[in-house]
């Protein structure tokens, strides 16, 4: 990114920038200490930077195991999670009913399709 001030001009590469979790707004790393011509880093290429840095990925990671976690197979080929509610008649009233769906249920299905897995649909 070119900058000018006075007479002064140098030229910073954005290194980081991800969002304060504290007030949500973006800061950014820059290194003003090279010389010479080098590609400029763009505020894009920060935010790209920032949504693929080690700390984003390895939170978005931890999340999606927390998500297998809780979807895991019950032993009998169902999600420990996903059951879908019916209704049945129980004599002669009318009951709700779990039925559980089965494993990989859908949540395992789209973790595993975004890290390329490309099984049955």
């Amino acid at each position: 990114m070119q900058r000018t001030a006075g007479t002064a001009s140098w030229e910073a590469a954005i290194l980081y920038r991800a969002p304060s979790p504290t007030t949500g707004s973006s800061t950014a790393t820059a290194d003003t200490s090279r010389t010479g011509p080098r590609r400029s880093s763009t505020p894009a290429d920060a935010d790209h930077i920032a949504l693929h840095g080690p700390d984003t990925v390895l939170r978005r990671v931890a999340a999606e195991r927390g998500l297998l976690t809780a979807h895991l197979d019950d032993g009998w080929g169902n999600c420990t999670s996903c059951a879908t509610a019916e209704e049945a008649e129980f004599g002669e009233r009318l009951v709700q009913v779990h039925v559980p769906s089965p494993h990989p249920c859908a949540v395992v299905t789209a973790l595993a399709r975004a890290w390329g897995w490309e099984g049955p649909r």
